[in-house]
C-alpha cells in the first residue's frame, strides 16, 4: 500500500519503517501477467565503502570495485542485459535474453535480492488504460473521451471570466500525458494548436519508436487535456474553452501500447522522462493493481522537483488503484452525469472527482460519417446524453478489437466518439491544475492541490470528504478565482487511507491532514474508551500550509500492536479540532 509521506509531507522517522515493509511487500515471485523476461532492480543509496567491500567480497571479486563495477557483476551473474537506467531513482531495468518465464525471472531475482547493494527487486507488473466498463465494446473504449465536462457551469463561467479579464493566464505549461501516446494532425487541420504537441516526445513500448498513438486512448485523454475547437460544435478540452492553446503544452509519454496495455517499468520510466523534460504536470489515465517500490520512487522523485501528478483512481468498482493510490499522486474519481460516483470508479484514497460518463446503456454510440452541419453534430452528441466525448483519429488499434475501430469524422484529421470511464476524469484535473500554474508560474505544487481540493464542490453525496468522491467536484470557476478574491482559511480536515486497514495486509495507514497554514500540531490515536493509542507532537516547521501527511503501523507508543477495533484520528491544532474514524482488522 502507500508507503512513506510524500515529499512534501512529514518527514518521520516512521518513513523508515515503512521503507523496509515495502521492501518484504514486493519480494514476490514472477506470475503470469508479469513481463517475461524483464527484472526491475532498485539500488541501495550511498552505500559505503565497507558494504562495497563486503559485497565485492561475496562475489569473489577483488576490492577497490566501485558500485558501478559491482552492479555490472551482478546483472553478469544474473545472466541480465541493461536495458535503461533511471539514475534520478537508482533503478536498473533488465533484460534477461534467451530465457523467458518464470524458472528465469525467479532465478535473476534470487541473485539480486542476495546483495546487500539492492533495496528491492521484483517482475515488471502489468498496467492497462483506467478504460471505461466492459459493457462498452472494445472499439468505443479506446475511442473514449470528453464532452460532458463542458456543460458544467464551473467551467463554463471560468471561460466567461477569462474572456472579460477577470482572470489572467500569463505562462505556458507542460503537461505530460503518460498513455498510448498523441496524434497531433496535420498542420492545416487539427484540434490542436501548432506546436501544442510537443516533437520530443518518446515512446518506452517495446519495438515501437514513435509516441504516436496506436489506440486512440491518449489523443482521447489529450484531447479532453487541451484540445482546441475549429468550430463551436466540436468536442474540446478544458483549456480549449479558453481559447488561448499556446498556453498549453502536450508532452506525449507513450507507456501503453496499441491494446492499452503494459508493463509498470514503462510508467516508471516515462514519469522519470517527464520530471527530466521539465513537466509541471503529468496526467496518468492508467491502472495499475499493485504496489511497485520503482514507480513509487519515481512519484516521489516528480513529487520533490515540484511537479504535479495526477491519476485515474481505476474503473474496476474495487479499492483505488495505483498509481493514484500513492501519496504523491492526486487520485481522481468520476462522477455520472447527477453528480453522484460512478457505479464502476474505484473508491479509497480518493483525492477529489469529475465528470466521467455513467457507463450506462447505450454502451455503444455508433458513427455513421461525418455530420454535415453543427446541428448533425449536436444530435450525434445527443445520442450519447450521459457519455464523455473527444477527439479520435484513424489509427490501427488492437489487434483483438472487434468490430474494428471507427471514427466518426468533423474534420480529416479527426473525429469524435464517447465512452466513460476515471480516465477521462484525470486530463479534466491535470488541465486544471495547468491553468492554475499558468495563472502564477511561482506556485508550488502544494499551493495547486490546496487550490483544488478547498474550492471542490459538493457531490450529490453532500459536502465534505468521503472515499468516493473524495473532498468533491473539480469547481475550475473557485480555484481560479479565489485567488483574486482571497481564500478563506480551510478548517481543518483529517483522515486515513486505507480505511478500515489491515496491519498484516496493508503494512501502513496514511493519515493526511490539511491545515489552513504552517502551525504547531498534535494528530492522536484514541480507542474506543477515550485511552490514548498513538500521539504525534508536530511543530510548526514540519507542517505545511495545505496536505500533511504521515503513516501509522497501527502499533501503540509502546510498539505493541492495537486490537481490533474502531479508533478516533484527532487532529488539533491553533484551538480547533477534527475528527475522523479508524477501522483496524488483523
Amino acid at each position: 500500500m502507500s508507503g512513506r509521506p510524500s515529499g512534501r509531507g512529514l518527514g518521520l522517522a516512521l518513513g523508515l519503517a515503512c521503507l523496509s515493509l515495502v521492501c518484504a511487500l514486493h519480494a514476490r515471485d514472477w506470475r503470469t501477467g508479469d513481463a517475461p523476461d524483464t527484472v526491475v532492480v532498485q539500488w541501495r543509496r550511498g552505500p559505503d565503502a565497507a558494504a562495497l567491500a563486503a559485497e565485492a567480497a561475496r562475489l569473489g571479486l577483488g576490492s577497490g570495485l566501485g558500485e558501478a563495477e559491482l552492479h555490472k557483476a551482478l546483472h553478469k551473474m544474473a545472466g541480465a542485459e541493461l536495458k535503461r537506467s533511471l539514475d534520478l531513482i537508482k533503478v536498473d531495468i533488465v533484460r534477461l535474453p534467451g530465457a523467458v518465464g518464470a524458472a528465469a525471472v525467479d532465478r535473476a531475482l534470487a541473485v539480486y535480492r542476495a546483495s546487500g547493494l539492492v533495496a528491492t527487486a521484483g517482475p515488471d507488473g502489468p498496467m492497462r488504460m483506467a478504460q471505461a466498463p466492459s459493457s462498452y465494446p472494445p472499439t468505443d473504449l479506446d475511442l473514449a473521451g470528453g464532452q460532458q465536462n463542458l456543460t458544467d457551469t464551473a467551467w463554463m463561467g471560468a471561460a466567461a471570466a477569462y474572456s472579460a479579464g477577470t482572470i489572467k493566464l500569463q505562462g505556458q505549461v507542460t503537461v505530460a500525458l503518460l498513455d498510448t501516446g498523441v496524434n497531433p494532425g496535420p498542420p492545416a487541420d487539427t484540434e490542436f494548436s501548432q506546436g501544442q504537441v510537443l516533437p520530443d516526445g518518446v515512446s518506452y513500448v517495446e519495438g515501437v519508436f514513435s509516441s504516436a498513438d496506436d489506440n486512440g486512448h491518449g489523443t482521447f485523454c489529450a484531447g479532453l487535456l487541451a484540445a482546441f475547437p475549429q468550430n463551436p460544435s466540436s468536442p474540446s478540452g478544458i483549456y480549449g474553452t479558453f481559447l488561448d492553446p499556446s498556453l498549453i503544452r502536450i508532452l506525449p509519454v507513450k507507456v501503453l501500447d496499441s491494446c492499452g496495455r503494459g508493463y509498470t517499468s514503462n510508467l516508471t520510466s516515462g514519469v522519470v522522462y517527464a520530471v527530466g523534460q521539465g513537466a509541471r504536470v503529468i496526467s496518468m489515465s492508467i491502472a495499475v493493481d499493485e504496489d511497485d517500490p520503482a514507480l513509487q520512487s519515481a512519484c516521489e522523485a516528480a513529487r520533490d522537483a515540484e511537479v504535479f501528478l495526477v491519476a485515474a483512481a481505476g474503473n474496476d468498482a474495487g479499492a483505488t488503484s495505483y498509481p493514484a493510490a500513492y501519496a504523491q499522486v492526486l487520485a481522481v474519481a468520476a462522477l455520472d452525469h447527477a453528480d453522484m460516483p460512478a457505479s464502476y470508479s474505484n473508491s479509497g484514497k480518493i483525492d477529489i472527482s469529475a465528470p466521467g460518463g455513467d457507463g450506462l446503456s447505450p454502451g455503444y454510440c455508433p458513427c455513421n460519417g461525418p455530420p454535415a452541419n453543427a446541428s448533425a453534430a449536436q444530435a450525434l452528441v445527443a445520442s450519447c446524453p450521459y457519455a464523455i466525448w473527444s477527439l479520435a483519429t484513424d489509427y490501427p488499434g488492437c489487434p483483438s478489437d472487434s468490430p474494428p475501430n471507427l471514427a466518426c469524422g468533423l474534420s480529416l484529421a479527426y473525429g469524435y466518439a464517447a465512452g466513460s470511464g476515471t480516465s477521462f476524469a484525470c486530463p479534466q484535473v491535470a488541465a486544471a491544475a495547468a491553468l492554475l500554474f499558468s495563472q502564477d508560474p511561482g506556485r508550488q505544487v502544494s499551493d495547486v492541490q490546496q487550490l483544488l481540493l478547498r474550492s471542490a464542490a459538493a457531490t450529490a453525496l453532500g459536502p465534505g470528504y468521503n472515499n468516493r468522491t473524495g473532498w468533491g467536484k473539480l469547481n475550475l470557476l473557485g480555484a481560479l478565482v479565489q485567488t483574486h478574491a482571497g481564500a478563506p482559511a480551510s478548517p481543518l480536515k483529517v483522515y486515513n487511507w486505507p480505511n478500515p486497514f489491515s496491519p498484516a495486509k496493508d503494512g501502513l495507514t496514511t493519515l493526511t491532514f490539511f491545515l489552513p497554514q504552517p502551525a504547531a500540531a498534535t494528530l492522536s490515536v484514541y480507542d474506543g474508551a477515550g485511552e490514548l493509542v498513538r500521539h504525534w507532537d508536530l511543530g510548526a516547521a514540519s507542517t505545511y500550509a495545505g496536505m500533511n501527511q504521515l503513516t501509522w503501523d497501527g502499533r501503540n507508543g509502546r510498539g505493541t500492536m492495537a486490537a481490533n477495533g474502531a479508533y478516533l484520528l484527532v487532529l488539533q491544532s491553533g484551538g480547533a479540532r477534527a475528527v475522523n474514524r479508524i477501522g483496524l482488522l488483523q
